[in-house]
């Protein structure tokens, strides 16, 4: 059941980024309404998403595979997935948005919790 939970959650993410650019977020970044700080801000916001949409799955894939392991593999994935946040963010935003701040310190402290144990 967590494989093919997995797989519906990859799936909707992999629609979601592909279909959402299409539709939603190419269109609107075509308008010259928003400066180019902000369509950049709800490109990335939009793609995190995903991101995260995919951490839940590959955590659902450890529960399948490695179910012995459910707590290490959450942190492990969150870890890396706060860590990717937080560089997207860093650099997407050239260090404007403060959130690349938070998902940093949050990818350091659940890395500092996962070596601890």
């Amino acid at each position: 059941m967590f494989l093919a939970t997995a797989l519906i959650i990859i799936t909707i993410g992999l629609v979601h980024s592909i279909l959402g650019e299409k539709t939603v977020i190419g269109p609107l970044m075509t308008r010259d309404t928003a400066p180019p700080y902000i369509k950049r801000l709800m490109r990335v916001g939009w793609h995190i998403t995903t991101l995260f949409w995919f951490a839940i799955a590959a955590q659902f894939l450890a529960m399948h595979f490695y179910p012995a392991q459910s707590r290490k593999s959450f942190i492990l994935i969150m870890a890396v997935t706060f860590g990717i946040s937080a560089l997207i963010a860093l650099f997407a935003s050239k260090g404007k948005h403060i959130s690349w701040i938070g998902f940093g310190t949050l990818s350091i402290l659940l890395t500092h919790s996962l070596l601890a144990t």
